[in-house]
């Protein structure tokens, strides 16, 4: 897994991308298109961990003065590209033949974006106290409170969505085992 990821991120360097990139996309590589990795119950801690470690990063570099600076801003940039995406979103669903609360759910998670990786991205370059970084951030944390206020409900949606199946055609994902093991 180190090799992997080390090759991605020389390979990154060479065209100019971050490493948080090239990171993501080895493990793209080892696990679902590959094979080579899979998720195991400790694989998964790990993950969750280092989730809740780059979180913890994010909250230490904000300051509420900056977010109430840009919350105007930010209330009306991240309110806004959550209704447009979202919309869409819903179309393209609904031309690829999904139903309705299928067209909705990819709707939703195509509206999403990751703070993290952003946040990332932008110190890497120094830009994170920008004024377009700041913008970036707080639009973000709209995204972030947009998907943590339905959460509750969704407990209660989980028989409708256990009920909803996929279009076989739909399903693409490569399921091949690797060659070396």
């Amino acid at each position: 897994m180190t090799v992997a990821a080390t090759v991605f991120a020389l390979a990154a360097r060479g065209v100019k991308l971050p490493a948080i990139v090239a990171y993501l996309l080895a493990g793209l590589f080892l696990g679902p298109i590959t094979g080579v990795v899979e998720l195991s119950e400790s694989l998964r801690t790990i993950s969750d961990a280092g989730i809740v470690l780059l979180l913890f990063l994010v909250g230490l570099e904000l300051s509420f003065d900056k977010i109430r600076d840009l919350g105007k801003v930010a209330l009306l940039a991240g309110t806004g590209q959550i209704v447009l995406t979202a919309s869409g979103g819903f179309l393209v669903a609904i031309a690829l033949g999904f139903r309705g609360t299928q067209a909705v759910m990819l709707a939703a998670a195509l509206t999403f974006s990751s703070t993290v990786v952003v946040v990332k991205l932008l110190e890497q370059q120094g830009e994170f106290d920008s004024l377009y970084g700041r913008i970036a951030v707080g639009t973000l944390l709209v995204h972030e409170l947009a998907l943590i206020a339905p959460l509750p409900f969704l407990s209660g949606w989980s028989p409708v969505l256990q009920a909803i199946s996929l279009p076989r055609q739909s399903c693409s994902i490569s399921t091949r085992r690797p060659i070396i093991r």
